[in-house]
């Protein structure tokens, strides 16, 4: 159980590290905000890199035993359920750098073409990304479009895209 719950936290760690390390940022964007994802990006891939980068016993060491040495006992792992509380801790910082690479991988790989030809047709961004990482990552097609007009590799639609956008400003409003 602890595994699990450690690899599924890992997944949402990396989850969210990878996307936040993908976020567009262009010369016409505000400064604060080019500093900002600057910012992440670099927390981020120093994070991917130190834990892609060392052995998972050495971190599990260190996270033991160096964390309430380094706090003056301010973290500690005490006891039997410290144990496991610090096995968690490490197996999810460890999957979730790993998950960050994949996902940001996964991201970039889309073709920018496959990204425009959505937009001109109005298709939401969450829509378009959702359905190409099931396809991708899951190997999963939860939606099929191919037989309705305007579809873009059976991932979107006009008519959907349509309804979402009702959806959301029924929602919005």
């Amino acid at each position: 159980i602890v595994a699990v719950a450690a690899t599924l936290a890992g997944c949402i760690i990396g989850l969210v590290c990878g996307i936040l390390n993908t976020i567009p940022c262009g010369k016409n964007d505000p400064p604060i905000k080019r500093f900002l994802l600057t910012l992440i990006r670099v927390v981020v891939r120093i994070y991917v890199e130190v834990f892609r980068g060392t052995p998972m016993v050495l971190q599990a060491v260190f996270i033991y035993y160096g964390l309430p040495y380094f706090t003056n006992e301010q973290v500690a792992f005490s006891g039997n359920s410290g144990i496991w509380m610090a096995a968690l801790l490490v197996v999810s910082i460890n999957t979730g750098a790993y998950m960050a690479e994949s996902v940001r991988g996964g991201i970039l790989s889309i073709d920018p073409g496959q990204t425009e030809g959505a937009m001109a047709i109005g298709m939401t961004l969450v829509e378009y990304v959702a359905g190409l990482f099931c396809l991708k990552f899951l190997k999963v097609r939860l939606w099929d479009y191919s037989d309705l007009w305007g579809n873009i590799q059976g991932i979107i639609c006009p008519l959907f895209s349509f309804f979402w956008a009702i959806l959301g400003a029924l929602y919005y409003f």
